[in-house]
């Protein structure tokens, strides 16, 4: 695994150590560590991310591969930063910053560190969505009280377990998918033997949809691979955002698991004449009908529909349950699912191929008397310079 692939970009710092700016306790704090001579060279020895915070989360020490991650060479740069600061957790910007957001409850590392404090070493996972690259680190964490002085502080070791969260849920999902669809395929192909008159036709169209079906899933899989490692090049052509619709339509509608879902389209929706990768967004779009059809009951109705806003379309998708506040936090996660383990890519890889590759953006609204309407907005023209 690259490191530099993962963190290596430039971030805001806070002033090093010695600054003004950085706090007399922060300075004193960090010196406490600073001044152990077996520490140092014991923690830069260590190939994991080292970090030590005090009880307000902030950190007073690092050892040097955190900084050569980043592109650094003195750990002290990081003095007074806090962890979410120099991983650039997309919720660090927030109000309060690191530690102190609504999501950060949700977060295996500020977790880690509040249960340490009164049980001891505690390990957990986390997941970090970067701000400025749209990137997801999967982190294994181990929090250790350290007392000095009798000032408690807390000893954190990062290990970047991504490529291992990555491949799992690859793995589950696809084999999720292509097993129930093959087994679906094979029980129409045994039908099929014993068939008479009609049978024969119909069986034989649900097989050739069956098929189409594996085909498609492992497509969704090869290019959600290929848009994860940096792999595509986006192919423009013209596209009518209604034919989009209904082809999304149909191939659900066609499935047998949805056919007690009421699939509609907007009678409103706007037939809008536009240039984008015709691949990449069916991808998307049919993880946004998936996601909808997924979150409703039999008998819900599921609506589709588009608008032209100026310079963009914008794609939606309703379905009328309402999302609840702990799933909205994590709903763009890659490998977060309200369903099973084998679930969970699906809004990850939208959100991905779209701000990514599509200069789009996708978001959503929710409220319990409304239900939940997820949109993907695109440019008119994919070939266009980029607006900044």
């Amino acid at each position: 695994m690259s490191h530099h692939q993962q963190f290596s970009t430039e971030f805001p710092l806070s002033p090093r150590e010695g600054n003004p700016s950085v706090t007399p306790d922060i300075q004193r704090q960090a010196a406490l560590f600073k001044n152990r001579l077996f520490l140092a060279p014991f923690l830069n020895a260590v190939p994991q991310l080292f970090i030590i915070v005090n009880q307000e989360g902030r950190i007073v020490h690092t050892n040097h591969p955190l900084a050569e991650i980043v592109w650094l060479h003195v750990a002290e740069t990081f003095c007074d930063l806090r962890p979410g600061d120099v991983l650039k957790c997309i919720h660090a910007l927030e109000e309060g910053g690191c530690g102190s957001t609504e999501s950060c409850q949700l977060c295996g590392a500020a977790d880690a560190i509040r249960t340490s404090r009164t049980q001891g070493e505690t390990v957990r996972e986390c997941r970090i969505i970067q701000h400025e690259t749209g990137d997801t680190l999967d982190l294994r964490i181990w929090a250790t009280p350290y007392w000095v002085n009798d000032e408690q502080f807390t000893l954190l070791v990062f290990t970047d377990i991504s490529h291992e969260k990555r491949r799992k849920a690859l793995e589950r999902i696809f084999f999720h998918d292509i097993l129930n669809t093959a087994g679906a395929l094979l029980g129409f192909c045994q039908l099929l033997q014993e068939a008479e008159g009609d049978q024969i036709d119909r069986f034989r169209e649900r097989i050739s949809r069956l098929t189409e079906r594996i085909i498609h899933e492992i497509k969704s899989q090869r290019d959600l691979v290929a848009a994860e490692n940096n792999e595509i090049t986006p192919q423009p052509a013209p596209l009518r955002s209604i034919d989009l619709l209904r082809e999304i339509r149909d191939l659900f509608i066609s499935q047998e698991e949805w056919r007690q879902r009421d699939i509609r389209l907007d009678p409103a929706a706007a037939d809008v004449v536009f240039t984008s990768d015709h691949t990449l967004l069916s991808r998307v779009l049919c993880n946004m009908m998936k996601n909808a059809l997924e979150a409703s009951t039999p008998n819900q109705v599921v609506t589709a529909g588009c608008t032209l806003d100026e310079d963009r379309v914008t794609f939606w998708i309703h379905n009328p349950n309402f999302m609840p506040r702990p799933v909205q936090l994590q709903v763009f996660q890659r490998s977060f699912s309200t369903k099973d383990p084998d679930r969970g890519l699906g809004t990850y890889s939208m959100k991905l191929l779209t701000e990514r590759y599509l200069r789009g953006k996708v978001w959503f609204e929710t409220r319990p008397e409304t239900g939940t309407r997820f949109f993907a907005a695109y440019p008119l023209n994919l070939d266009s310079p980029k607006s900044e």
